[in-house]
C-alpha cells in the first residue's frame, strides 16, 4: 500500500515539478500519458458513473496528443504532449486520484490502529474507532458507485464533497490512532 502511495506521490512530485518550470522530456510525458491511460480505465471500471465523462476527456486530449507526436523538434513535441497530458489529467481525473488514495491512506491508518497491541480494557475503544474510519471509506466507496454525474462540472461538485469527507474523516482516524498508540516506556537518567 506504501508502494503505491508512494508512487502516486512521485507522480505528483513530478508533474509538480514540470508546473514550476521543468521542462518536459518526451520520455516522461510519454510516461505520464501511460499512467493517465491505466488511471483511466481502473476509475471507469471501479465508478461506472464517472466512465463516459472519463472517456470525453481522453477524445479530447487524444487529438492533442497525436499532434504532438507528429512534431520533429523534441523541445516542441515535449511541451505539446505535456499541453495534451494536461487535458486529460487535469480536473477530473486527478480528484478521482485523490479520492483513492485518501480512501487508501484511511486504510492504511485502520490498519495502523489494528496493529496496535493494546491492553483488552481499550479494545473497545479500538473497535469503535475502526468502525468508524471502515463505515467513512464505505460510504464513500458506495457514494462513488452510486454516482451517475451528467457533466463535469456535477462530477466536480461531487468529487469535492467526497474528498473533503475524506479529508475530516482521515483527520478522526489519524487523532484516534495517536489516542490509542501505547506512549514509549521512558526510562530514568541516573
Amino acid at each position: 500500500m506504501r508502494t503505491a502511495s508512494f508512487a502516486f506521490m512521485t507522480t505528483f512530485a513530478l508533474i509538480l515539478a514540470g508546473a514550476q518550470g521543468c521542462s518536459p522530456s518526451t520520455k516522461n510525458e510519454e510516461q505520464y500519458w501511460t499512467v493517465h491511460q491505466t488511471e483511466i480505465t481502473e476509475y471507469g471500471t471501479r465508478w461506472p458513473g464517472f466512465k463516459a465523462l472519463l472517456a470525453a476527456r481522453l477524445a479530447q486530449a487524444r487529438p492533442a496528443w497525436e499532434a504532438a507526436l507528429a512534431i520533429g523538434n523534441d523541445k516542441e513535441k515535449a511541451q505539446r504532449m505535456h499541453d495534451a497530458n494536461a487535458l486529460l489529467a487535469d480536473g477530473l481525473l486527478t480528484r478521482l486520484g485523490e479520492v483513492k488514495y485518501k480512501s487508501k491512506g484511511i486504510d492504511e491508518t485502520i490498519d495502523k490502529i489494528n496493529g496496535l497491541r493494546l491492553p483488552m480494557s481499550r479494545a473497545g475503544d479500538r473497535d469503535e474507532a475502526v468502525a468508524s474510519a471502515q463505515r467513512s471509506v464505505s460510504d464513500v466507496e458506495r457514494a462513488m458507485v452510486a454516482a451517475h454525474p451528467a457533466s463535469e462540472a456535477e462530477a466536480m461538485t461531487l468529487l469535492e464533497e467526497q474528498i473533503s469527507k475524506l479529508i475530516s474523516d482521515g483527520g478522526a482516524a489519524d487523532r484516534a490512532y495517536k489516542r490509542l498508540k501505547p506512549e514509549p516506556d521512558k526510562k530514568k537518567k541516573k
